[in-house]
């Protein structure tokens, strides 16, 4: 049985909603929500809610949140933890400042994950396995040698590479030291942009294929996603128009909804299909 792994943050994030940004010292807020949030977490606990198992790679403090986010991840059907430490002394903590328009910055505190290469030893990778990887693992030199690792333990058994980037991990495409191939690359439009420095997405799809990605595809927010490989490319349009909702976490998703179709050998547009519809329920459910 094919077997997924997300690995990748995991944070408690607040979302401070607000009337607009001001550059005032003292600015009253509209509501403060807290949820547990994360590329990694995120993905995962998409496809957990589809019913498939997934095994969760990621790194909690001894601290209030981490011991928060422990417990409500233990009370979540199909997401394996035998690959989280729980030991750091920090956990990663994002504040989303949230306007009218739910236009977001974010402000974030990656903890340091070190102590996850003893973890990554210990895991047994198939062949045709699913690795995804989020983009926000390659941010700082621990990560990126976790990162490293698994990546290398994916190739050598034969597994299939996922990486979800983050916007830092496109600023700094060129300067990652890479001599692999990535299975599956799922870069918004923007990041899509950042790394092949045009524009037009379907260009842009060609060059990121040209840079040892075997099949790019890019999100496009309510006009779908465009795949493109060296045999097929398409944009999939979405026929859900999106309302003015907050889009934080789409884009994970979105990659969930695909990797779970992928790994139950459905066609490509079975698998877009799956993602669009996965992350336009996320959006909407908002």
């Amino acid at each position: 049985m094919t077997s997924i792994y997300c690995y990748g943050d995991i944070t408690y994030e607040q979302l401070i909603h607000i009337e607009k940004y001001a550059n005032s010292s003292d600015t009253n807020v509209k509501s403060v929500k807290f949820k547990v949030g994360g590329s990694a977490f995120n993905t995962a606990s998409a496809i957990a809610k589809m019913g498939q198992k997934v095994n969760l790679i990621c790194s909690l403090g001894t601290d209030i949140e981490g011991k928060f986010i422990k417990n409500y991840l233990c009370k979540i059907k199909n997401i394996n933890t035998d690959f989280v430490d729980f030991n750091n002394t920090e956990t990663s903590k994002v504040f989303a400042l949230i306007n009218n328009s739910n236009e977001h910055n974010f402000l974030s505190f990656r903890c340091n994950s070190i102590k996850l290469t003893n973890i990554i030893e210990k895991i047994k990778i198939k062949k045709n396995d699913f690795i995804n990887i989020s983009g926000y693992t390659f941010q700082d030199e621990n990560s990126r040698t976790i990162s490293k690792s698994l990546i290398d333990k994916c190739r050598k058994n034969f597994g299939i590479l996922c990486i979800d980037p983050s916007l830092n991990y496109a600023e700094n495409f060129h300067k990652i030291d890479r001599d692999y191939n990535i299975d599956y690359f799922f870069p918004n439009q923007e990041e899509a942009m950042i790394i092949s420095g045009v524009s037009d997405y379907k260009k842009a799809a060609e060059i990121l294929n040209s840079k040892k990605i075997n099949n790019v595809i890019i999100t496009l927010g309510e006009n779908g996603s465009y795949f493109f490989n060296s045999d097929h490319r398409k944009l999939y349009s979405s026929k859900v128009k999106i309302n003015n909702s907050i889009s934080i976490g789409a884009g994970d998703n979105f990659v969930a909804g695909f990797i779970s179709a992928k790994a139950r050998n459905l066609s490509i547009e079975e698998c877009i299909k799956n993602a669009n519809k996965t992350a336009l329920e996320h959006i909407n459910k908002k």
